[in-house]
């Protein structure tokens, strides 16, 4: 496996939090902000993206915090 330490799964985890931050803010919010019709496929994508990424986020801190246990 790459991952070869916590700090690694912790810095990992720290950036599929981020990417999933920027997706909210790129997908969602900001064709919503617009006063234009909000486009239902961006919104759709940009769910479906911030749940993976959530949930691969989620996955590397349970594996770590699994470990310490």
């Amino acid at each position: 496996m790459l991952i070869k330490n916590n700090k690694q799964k912790d810095s990992l985890a720290k950036f599929f939090y981020d990417l999933a931050k920027i997706v909210v803010a790129i997908l969602i919010i900001g064709p919503v902000t617009k006063l234009s019709t909000v486009p239902v496929f961006l919104i759709t994508i940009g769910i479906i993206a911030l749940l993976l990424f959530i949930t691969i986020a989620i996955i590397l801190d349970n594996k770590e915090y699994n470990k310490d246990e």
